[in-house]
């Protein structure tokens, strides 16, 4: 501990050239402006400089999230927006999409995701519509029933989740999302 309070001015340097930095790469000024400003309050008052650096390190993971939660909408809508419609199989028509739950098995190679896809473009194309990958890099650090807390507190109805088989503990979590989130 008395390394850091013996270098608190550099640490502090440090950590505020850090968050305008993160504010410039990000745009969430508003956030940081304040967040600095606390900063600078918990410096002036000699608390320890840890509590410091964990709030920034919580202040950064937070707004991570959120950049990476745009990035997996910006990532949906594409998919969405690319899939074709000018051929949509029979199998379609015998799902009932309107159901709070829907299981798609079959073989790899199938057509399961282009069937979801197609769907989402043609009846679901709303901003209150997410399609994900249970395979993606978010969900090495992120669960499925955050993600889907997340989104629901964001106003999404309709959440997609592809290649769920990848994902340990799928089941668990799927279960959690239905028992939690009614809507």
């Amino acid at each position: 501990l008395s390394f850091f309070e013996n270098n608190a001015a550099k640490i502090f340097g440090i950590v505020v050239f850090l968050c305008r930095r993160f504010v410039r790469l990000h745009s969430q000024k508003c956030i940081f402006l304040v967040k600095l400003h606390d900063l600078q309050c918990i410096f002036d008052k000699k608390l320890h400089i840890l509590l410091c650096i964990s709030f920034f390190l919580y202040t950064f993971a937070a707004n991570f999230n959120i950049t990476y939660m745009e990035t997996l909408f910006a990532t949906s809508r594409e998919l969405i927006n690319r899939v074709s419609t000018a051929f949509v199989r029979d199998k379609h028509d015998e799902i009932d999409w309107n159901s709070r739950l829907v299981a798609i098995l079959g073989s790899r190679g199938t057509g399961k995701t282009t069937m979801i896809l197609q769907h989402i473009h043609l009846h679901d194309n709303t901003p209150q519509t997410l399609y994900v990958m249970a395979d993606d890099f978010y969900f090495t650090t992120h669960r499925l029933v955050d993600l889907a807390h997340q989104f629901m507190l964001q106003g999404g109805k309709h959440l997609y989740i592809d290649e769920i088989h990848k994902y340990h503990g799928w089941s668990t979590e799927i279960k959690n999302i239905y028992d939690m989130m009614p809507d």
